[in-house]
């Protein structure tokens, strides 16, 4: 077979995600240490940002956490809310497309969770467009 046959491949440009920020919501009822180690365990900020930004949510109502396409955010969202709902804390996020529309996350423990705690029903985490 002769290569000279075939036209040489280019690849199609491929378009760069949409980004989502993680934001997350003050209700007045969140727990500080709670808030602290979200921003630790599961945005990896060191703790001097964990200050600035627990100032910022307490001070502002609210605050940007990150940045991700929308399988990370969503991801990260998600643990954010488990984690609080272990400890029975009603922690509010959103996540704000770079159109500006918000969708807010929310997380609901099913009956079918298998030994890591996944959810096994994937409409277990829900977001709704408001």
């Amino acid at each position: 077979m002769d290569y000279a046959d075939y036209e040489e491949y280019e690849p199609e440009e491929l378009e760069e995600p949409e980004e989502y920020r993680v934001v997350l919501l003050d209700n007045d009822h969140s727990f500080p240490p709670l808030v602290d180690g979200i921003l630790a365990n599961i945005f990896n900020y060191k703790l001097d940002d964990i200050f600035r930004l627990g100032d910022e949510l307490k001070q502002k109502g609210r605050v940007t956490v990150g940045t991700f396409d929308w399988d990370i955010a969503m991801s990260k969202a998600r643990d954010a809310l488990k984690l609080a709902n272990e400890y029975a804390y009603n922690l509010r996020c959103t996540l704000i497309g770079e159109d500006d529309t918000p969708h807010e996350v929310t997380y609901t423990k099913t009956k079918d969770t298998d030994d890591n705690d996944q959810a096994a029903d994937p409409n277990s985490v829900t977001y709704n467009t408001y």
